[in-house]
């Protein structure tokens, strides 16, 4: 399943991207920012991950003291600078964030809900991958030839029980969800094409 281009799509972000997107909107261009200007209320954000950072409880790259502009020139950053340039990883953000039930802002994937997102505290592995079999055996025709469809679905998530947690019992239960062929019996003898 594709998804939507999204924020959460991005490896890095720096902090002071992050920052707007807790707050629920979008960064501004960096060549148009003022640290300075940021609004007082982005400093609770700001200071969270930047103590996560410092703390190795979120990964990430440091800002360097200086950077040399593209005539050569040496750019000095500040203490303040230096935190809003530092790149987080956003994988990293996001398991923090989640760990401390704080709300993600811009930073959810727009066609993904909670219950299927594996960073929320409402993600159900089961219903997530009952919902994954039913997709992929009811796109490919292949997957069920000589079977029903439950068995289709039963051999799938067989094949992704640990990428799910699924027990035996588990994959049972989800198949029995998921098959929208509720009518059971023998499966049908494939026809042959020549």
């Amino acid at each position: 399943m594709k998804s939507k281009i999204s924020w959460v799509n991005c490896d890095y972000l720096k902090l002071w991207q992050l920052v707007y997107l807790l707050h629920g909107e979008a960064p501004p261009n960096e060549e148009d920012l003022s640290f300075e200007d940021t609004p007082h209320t982005f400093a609770a954000a700001k200071t969270i991950l930047w103590n996560a950072f410092e703390g190795k409880e979120i990964e990430g790259i440091s800002a360097p003291d200086v950077v040399l502009s593209g005539s050569g020139d040496p750019i000095f950053y500040d203490a303040v600078e230096r935190q809003y340039l530092t790149q987080l990883k956003v994988t990293s953000v996001l398991k923090y964030l989640d760990r401390k039930h704080i709300d993600r802002g811009l930073l959810k994937s727009p066609s993904e809900p909670d219950y299927l997102n594996p960073h929320s505290d409402f993600y159900a592995p089961k219903m997530a991958a009952a919902i994954a079999a039913w997709k992929v055996v009811s796109s490919d025709k292949k997957l069920s030839a000589g079977k029903t469809v439950k068995q289709a679905l039963i051999k799938w998530l067989e094949e992704h029980a640990a990428e799910y947690g699924l027990t035996a019992k588990g994959i049972e239960e989800a198949a029995t969800v998921s098959n929208w062929d509720a009518s059971g019996g023998a499966p049908s003898t494939p026809s042959q094409k020549t």
